[in-house]
């Protein structure tokens, strides 16, 4: 009875981890620390490629599997270079890999994080929301500028280093996309009285992504 005891305890462990995949790997930003429960395992770095797809997403996925098979559940971002206008035409990503035995628990307490800048830019009651359009001057194609459209109406054109704010005064879903580009296209839910950040980037495409707006409000700020 006791050796089977010590064999389970060897086993859940691992029929555990087995459980996970990948995909369950939780990601944190620049700007969110992990939790303090959470056991530090290693750095790991995704570097740029020959040849290969590196956008953003691509190498999101490589940096979670790496978390992955060093048996952690957490990648907290530290550093994130985009592709540079003179340099690399890839992602790079800089982090580290943690483990907590109560990943749930820390999904649940980061998407309660308060947001500290909606109700600066807005009130709640408001009959409007606020879109915050932005693209930093990196990466490849920072000469051509993307005609930006809302619901199929143009409303700007977005170059590299430009960044835009909208005023919508109708709530449900809308479609910020582009005229040339099938993959720039993003869907919103909007609501009266929240404010909405999108990032732009250019890497074999233009993808928008909806950021938190502690997260936008600082990358757009920093954008002169």
């Amino acid at each position: 009875m006791r050796y089977c005891f010590a064999l389970l305890c060897i086993l859940f462990p691992l029929l555990l981890f087995a459980q996970l995949t990948p995909s369950d790997v939780l990601v944190l930003d620049e700007y969110t620390p992990p939790p303090d429960s959470a056991e530090y395992i290693d750095e790991v770095y995704v570097r740029e490629k020959q040849n290969q797809m590196c956008t953003y997403e691509a190498q999101l996925i490589e940096a979670k599997y790496k978390v992955y098979k060093l048996g952690g559940n957490i990648l907290k971002i530290t550093k994130l270079k985009p592709p540079a206008i003179m340099g690399s035409n890839c992602y790079r990503i800089s982090g580290e890999a943690y483990y907590t035995d109560s990943l749930e628990a820390v999904r649940k307490q980061i998407a309660g994080i308060p947001d500290t800048i909606s109700r600066i830019l807005i009130s709640d009651t408001a009959q409007y929301a606020l879109l915050y359009v932005y693209r930093p001057a990196t990466g490849i194609g920072w000469m051509h500028g993307n005609r930006l459209l809302l619901n199929d109406v143009e409303v700007s054109t977005l170059a590299a280093g430009s960044k835009r704010m909208f005023r919508i005064e109708k709530e449900g879903e809308t479609v910020l996309h582009t005229d040339d580009d099938p993959v720039g296209e993003i869907t919103l839910n909007i609501k009266f009285g929240k404010v909405y950040f999108v990032r732009c980037e250019v890497s074999y495409g233009l993808h928008m992504t909806l950021k938190k707006p502690n997260v936008g409000y600082r990358e757009y700020m920093k954008m002169k």
